[in-house]
């Protein structure tokens, strides 16, 4: 009994929560929660750049009533590809690549349309359909300009000196191959790059035509296929002086 009073005694004097861990009410509120401080913004720091407008300029200028026509019988007439593409639009100029030596067409062409939508719609219509039995190639290409670069990081054409880049070749091409592919372009000269040891090809070559307008059929005969491959070609660095 004794024991008893002196603990109640100590509870009252005190006021403090018993031992079992509850606690004694309090006449004050307790202080409300604080949320952290958000981190300061770095004075330093910049707005994200805005996104960039568009890719980098490719080869030439781009010119969306141009069209790169392959897979065509080698057979077909120019009156053919116009009837061809007369759903779409009126032709404005066909050109078509021939073999040097025997003049008979290569199967490609290229096509001004009279507007980038009917161009557009001939890309999304016509490209890998049956044509006759052949299955036809329908890209958009661009009219080189002078100085234009050839691709995102590619070089930019130098005045006077016609010369390609050709890359991705098969193994088993050879010189008179590349004169057959740029048949219709006025090849001057073929530099296929062997191995000094083995004398195959190494699976690329720089290629010299006659005059500039040449060149320019040719680097737009990039990302075609040729023996199953697809091409890179694009203008040439000059040698340095």
């Amino acid at each position: 009994k004794e024991t008893a009073k002196k603990t109640r005694k100590v509870i009252g004097d005190t006021g403090e929560g018993f031992a079992f861990g509850f606690a004694a009410p309090s006449s004050s509120p307790a202080p409300a929660a604080t949320k952290p401080a958000p981190p300061e913004k770095d004075a330093g720091a910049s707005a994200p750049p805005p996104a960039q407008n568009g890719a980098a300029a490719e080869a030439g200028t781009a010119d969306p009533k141009r069209l790169y026509v392959g897979g065509l019988p080698y057979y077909a007439a120019e009156e053919d590809i116009y009837e061809l593409l007369k759903p779409y639009g009126k032709a404005e100029s066909i050109d078509r690549l021939t073999f040097p030596d025997t003049g008979k067409f290569r199967g490609i062409a290229f096509v001004d349309m009279p507007s980038g939508r009917s161009a557009r719609r001939a890309r999304e219509e016509l490209d890998g359909q049956d044509y006759d039995g052949y299955f036809l190639t329908i890209k958009a290409c661009t009219r080189p300009a002078k100085g234009a670069k050839a691709a995102k990081g590619g070089v930019g054409k130098t005045s006077g000196y016609n010369v390609a880049y050709v890359g991705n070749l098969a193994w088993d091409v050879d010189e008179a191959g590349i004169r057959e592919l740029f048949g219709g372009c006025g090849v001057e000269r073929v530099r296929l790059h062997t191995d000094k040891e083995t004398g195959r090809s190494r699976g690329f070559a720089h290629v010299h035509f006659l005059d500039e307008a040449g060149l320019d059929r040719a680097v737009a005969m990039n990302k075609s296929s040729f023996r199953d491959r697809e091409l890179r070609v694009s203008y040439a660095v000059p040698p340095k002086p």
